[in-house]
């Protein structure tokens, strides 16, 4: 009979400690149940107040495309208030492509005085060398 006793009592030990285990775990359950019902709770209320701020930005968006869509067929406001850049401007030229290539062309002979010859022309005096001053005068930089 003695057996049978230590058996019960290891058993109802064994018991004991599953059910002190159990309680731990339904106390770390129970606090982060808590705390994820206040994150849901704060998520809620952000969510609701992006809901608020969604609605006004769509009010005011709405509010900014009827005002950019009113012109002088859909309102009593002259031609002459519309909103230029709606339509691209005309941009053909009557003008037939040569192929050559934009710039000066090859063969042709320039006219551009190189250093020297512009020296020479300044004292021969053929042509004059003023500097000229504009704007400001004052010395400032």
């Amino acid at each position: 009979m003695g057996r049978t006793s230590d058996y019960g009592n290891g058993l109802y030990k064994q018991m004991e400690e599953v059910m002190a285990r159990l309680d731990c775990v339904e106390k770390s359950s129970s606090r982060e149940i808590n705390h994820l019902n206040d994150r849901i709770g704060l998520l809620e209320k952000e969510n609701a107040d992006l809901k608020k701020e969604n609605l006004l930005l769509l009010n005011d968006n709405a509010r900014l495309k009827s005002i950019i869509n009113n012109d002088s067929s859909n309102t009593s406001n002259p031609p002459s208030t519309d909103q230029k850049g709606g339509k691209p401007a005309n941009t053909f030229s009557g003008r037939e492509k040569t192929g050559r290539k934009a710039g000066g062309q090859s063969g042709h002979k320039d006219t551009t005085l190189t250093k020297s010859e512009a020296e020479a022309k300044t004292r021969n005096r053929k042509c004059r060398h003023e500097i000229k001053h504009t704007g400001n005068t004052d010395n400032k930089k």
